[in-house]
C-alpha cells in the first residue's frame, strides 16, 4: 500500500488552545538533570551515542536556538516556551480514502532557553517532531536504528499512529563520534 503525506496547517495557536500544556510535570523530560549524551546499545552490540539534550530539550548555539525534536507523552520540557504565536503543522497520510494524522508534526515559532535560564531564550522557527506517543527510550532507539541502518527508518520502537516506520534524518557530529541531531523526515 502506498501512502501519500500532506501537511495540515493548524490555524489555532497551540498555546491558546492549551494543546501542549503538560498534564503532569513529573512526566516531562527533566532538562535540568538530563545528561548531554545517551548511549543506545543495538542488538549487535553496536553502541550509538546521541546528543539527547539536543533532541529533548533544545540548545542554544552561537546565539541560535537549535534542536528540540521530541516531547514524549506531549510533555513540554522547561527549556521550551510556547506563546500566542506558536503553531504547528500536522502531517497526514491517506488511509482508506481518508486523510488521518500520522503523529509526526512541526512546531513553529517558539523559544528555547539557554542552559535552562528562562530569562535568556532564543526563537526557533521550526522543528520537526517525533510522535508524542513515543517515549524517550522509544525515540532514542528509533534514532539509533536509523543511524545504523541503510534505509534510515525509525525501526519498531517509535511508529506512526498507523503503526508504520518513518524515515529519520540523522546528522553526526563533525568527527562522526555521536548523533548530534535527528528528526523525522517529511517531504
Amino acid at each position: 500500500m502506498k501512502f501519500k503525506m500532506i501537511k495540515y496547517l493548524s490555524l489555532i495557536p497551540l498555546a491558546l488552545a492549551g494543546m501542549l500544556t503538560p498534564q503532569s510535570a513529573s512526566a516531562a523530560v527533566d532538562c535540568d538533570t538530563l545528561p548531554q549524551f545517551a548511549t543506545v546499545v543495538m542488538p549487535d552490540d553496536t553502541e550509538v551515542d546521541i546528543n539527547q539534550r539536543h533532541i529533548f530539550c533544545g540548545e542554544v548555539r552561537d546565539f541560535r536556538a537549535v534542536g528540540f525534536h521530541a516531547q514524549p507523552n506531549g510533555e513540554t520540557p522547561n527549556t521550551v516556551d510556547f506563546d500566542n504565536l506558536t503553531w504547528d503543522i500536522t502531517y497526514r497520510i491517506r488511509v482508506a480514502n481518508q486523510w488521518v494524522a500520522n503523529g509526526i508534526y512541526e512546531m513553529r515559532d517558539f523559544l528555547i532557553a539557554e542552559d535552562g535560564d528562562t530569562n535568556v531564550a532564543y526563537a526557533k522557527y521550526r522543528s520537526t517532531m517525533f510522535p508524542d506517543h513515543c517515549s524517550k527510550e522509544d525515540v532514542l532507539n528509533a534514532i539509533a536504528y536509523a543511524a545504523v541502518t541503510p534505509q534510515g527508518l525509525s525501526g519498531q520502537t517509535c511508529l506512526t499512529s498507523q503503526g508504520l516506520q518513518f524515515p529519520v534524518v540523522v546528522f553526526w557530529d563533525q568527527n562522526g563520534d555521536y548523533v548530534d541531531t535527528a528528526y523525522p523526515y517529511v517531504p
